[in-house]
């Protein structure tokens, strides 16, 4: 079967463009959000694009098929409010009349630019909805980013005090150590309080001399225990708040992750899994079911390495946590900051922000 692809910022677009080329009597086989071409693509922007069938070439079957979703750990489908059967079909009726098609059949082109940066389809329509319109239907850059910042406040613990034992868990290579000297560093550059540091790693020596040395740059006192009775002991006798860096193992290791269910039942104990910004949604519930058991909040870490950490907000929503912390690079402390509803809006519409559309 003979097939042509048509892409567009919108569904109405793509449309448009296959019935110029086809008239009004081709068939749409499927729909699907694809990377827009050149460097919008590599900026992370997606499109519409459209498969249609000549009328002639087609097999007898109704004008407008539903197209099977598009399935992927990190990338949504366009939805069902793109790939509504009955809203094509308007669509074609209407460029075969000639006539401009409804407001309330236009897909709303705000909510098109927020799917491509990851966000599900229901925060999407959420926050372009929120959105205040001006006289022309044109939403401002700031106005969508403060719209996603609110959306989002109910998803980061801002700024927060420190619990009297704040515990890291997480993979072997996800930035605890770096996320701990980090809060350690900003604390004492910022306050001037000197926050406690415990390596609670008997695995990897690499990691609790890093610590030391970051203790020893930022005045920090500084222990090491490797075992859970150690850990305790030090627990008990460290003046808090304590910030603890356990060991980075694989989860298949029952023992490195009994020591870390073991300390996030320990009174005073606020447990942070810290988790890449460049995990599939499919990795990072796999880390969370693993590392989770207790935890209430999650660090993101690496987030100038990943294309969107929007995909993982639908996953950390539904396990009732809430983000802490965002890292974005190596530099201590500089790379970090609180986890905050306009911060995490920033890093998800990106450094240009999103333009202004219309309605």
């Amino acid at each position: 079967m003979e097939t042509t692809r048509f892409r567009g910022q919108t569904v109405e677009d793509a449309v448009a463009a296959a019935c110029a080329v086809h008239g009004a009597e081709a068939d749409i086989v499927a729909t699907q959000m694809v990377a827009a071409r050149g460097l919008r693509g590599l900026a992370g922007l997606r499109e519409v694009e459209v498969v249609v069938t000549p009328r002639s070439t087609a097999p007898r079957q109704p004008s407008v098929r539903r197209p099977a979703p598009v399935q992927s750990d990190d990338a949504p489908s366009i939805g069902a409010a793109k790939s509504d059967v009955g809203v094509l079909e308007r669509l074609r009726l209407a460029a075969r009349r000639g006539a401009p098609t409804a407001a309330a059949d236009r897909p709303d082109p705000l909510v098109a630019q927020l799917l491509s940066t990851g966000l599900d389809h229901e925060l999407a329509v959420r926050v372009a909805r929120s959105v205040p319109r001006g006289p022309r239907r044109v939403a401002s850059a700031a106005a969508i980013e403060a719209a996603l910042a609110t959306e989002l406040r109910g998803l980061v613990s801002g700024d927060e005090p420190f619990a009297p034992v704040e515990l890291f868990v997480g993979p072997p290579g996800a930035g605890k150590t770096t996320t701990i000297a980090k809060i350690a560093a900003r604390e004492r550059a910022h306050c001037g309080r000197r926050l406690s540091l415990l390596a609670a790693d008997g695995f990897r020596v690499g990691a609790v001399e890093q610590l030391r040395l970051y203790a020893d740059l930022i005045g920090s006192p500084f222990a090491v225990a490797r075992t859970p009775a150690e850990i305790e002991r030090s627990l008990a006798a460290t003046a808090s708040p304590i910030l603890v860096d356990t060991a980075g193992r694989s989860i298949g290791d029952a023992r490195a992750l009994e020591v870390a269910e073991r300390l996030s039942a320990l009174p005073g104990v606020r447990t942070h899994v810290v988790l890449p910004a460049g995990s599939s949604v499919r990795q990072a519930a796999r880390l969370l079911d693993a590392y989770g058991a207790r935890a209430r909040r999650v660090v993101l870490t690496r987030l100038d390495e990943g294309d969107s950490v929007a995909p993982l907000l639908k996953l950390i929503a539904e396990r009732d946590l809430t983000l802490s912390y965002l890292g974005t690079g190596q530099r201590v402390p500089d790379d970090l900051e609180r986890a905050s509803g306009a911060a995490l809006a920033a890093h998800i519409l990106g450094p240009e922000g999103p333009e202004g559309l219309a309605a």
